[in-house]
């Protein structure tokens, strides 16, 4: 049986891989639209995201944990929240999840592509006001490069340990469209509530 560290990192690092090379710079991310936003709920909580993004919803028991999975990301564009939800709540250690993440990545990349971690691997501390409380995340910083082509992607990464659930919120854009993408990751992260 999986562990749900495990599963977190290899749906993060299909998801994340599948999207790298798309931000290539060919396509160009789309403006965020915060203007028209839709409204998102499931067994436990609830966001609005851009009208042009859409949502995605996987679930999986791992013993006794349900893990929820919703991928918010941008119809025509590269940027995309993961909100994974750990019911009953799970202890997490936030280096460990973030050196396991950036692992995922470069153990899930294709042969024809390879990723480097920047700023010497070095993943800082950050901070946001997430469900009333100030809540701790790490920044991680990766280049996939497809065909001598390289874009460097930030990942920021935020931890919610509430007493029945686990949330941790993944946003994930190229640094190039990140611009575009702010303001839908705020729309996001700013209106996650419990239900």
């Amino acid at each position: 049986m999986r562990s749900p560290r495990s599963l977190l990192v290899s749906l993060l690092t299909a998801c994340l891989l599948a999207a790298a090379p798309a931000g290539c710079g060919l396509f160009g991310e789309p403006k965020a639209d915060v203007d028209n936003p839709v409204h998102f709920t499931d067994d436990g909580f609830a966001f609005d995201h851009p009208g042009n993004w859409e949502t995605q919803v996987e679930r999986e028991d791992i013993d006794e944990v349900t893990l929820t999975t919703v991928y918010v990301q941008s119809k025509y564009g590269n940027a995309m929240v993961i909100v994974q939800q750990f019911t009953p709540a799970v202890p997490l250690n936030y280096d460990q999840l973030a050196a396991d993440f950036m692992l995922g990545i470069e153990e899930g990349t294709p042969d024809i592509a390879s990723v480097e971690e920047l700023d010497g691997g070095d993943r800082p501390v950050i901070h946001r006001e997430l469900l009333g409380a100030e809540r701790e995340g790490r920044k991680v910083r990766y280049a996939p490069s497809v065909l001598g082509e390289s874009v460097a992607h930030t990942v920021e990464i935020y931890f919610v340990e509430l007493e029945a659930r686990t949330l941790v919120i993944y946003t994930q854009v190229p640094d190039e469209d990140r611009g575009k993408a702010e303001r839908g990751f705020d729309l996001v992260l700013d209106s996650l509530v419990e239900t």
